[in-house]
């Protein structure tokens, strides 16, 4: 079961191999996913979900609000916060990142509450990680 997922953000994996969108259901009210077709017996079946952000200027472009701009370097940092401290810290290329559920459960082993939050800051080349942008995470 997963609380509240947000339309087009589950992912689910069986065996570490990430099923197309097309490959299962998620009721939107309930949080159960059904699966198209059953796993092999004993196969590991996960789940987590998509963040995901607009890049925005590095220069002149100082607010997270408004129209994306593509300039720049599109490295990006993630710091998942409990608290002011970071339980796992990431970065990549791009503007999606994937949350695995096994990550959640073991970066928040008593659940989420209103101090469990996400932090993505954006590289620039010659000034190093801007501000972050920071949201709560909740179930």
């Amino acid at each position: 079961r997963i609380a509240k997922p947000a339309e087009g953000t589950v992912r689910i994996a069986v065996e570490g191999v990430e099923l197309a969108a097309s490959g299962f259901v998620v009721d939107e009210a309930s949080g159960v996913v059904t699966l198209d077709a059953a796993p092999d017996a004993g196969a590991a079946v996960t789940a987590g979900f998509a963040l995901g952000w607009i890049a925005r200027s590095r220069i002149d472009g100082d607010r997270w609000d408004g129209e994306a701009v593509a300039a720049g370097s599109m490295r990006f940092r993630v710091r998942v916060l409990d608290g002011d401290e970071a339980v796992r810290v990431f970065e990549l290329d791009g503007t999606l990142a994937i949350y695995a559920a096994a990550d959640l459960a073991g970066d928040f082993p008593g659940g989420l509450d209103g101090n469990s939050r996400v932090a993505v800051a954006r590289w620039g080349d010659g000034y190093g990680w801007g501000m972050e942008a920071i949201v709560a995470l909740t179930a």
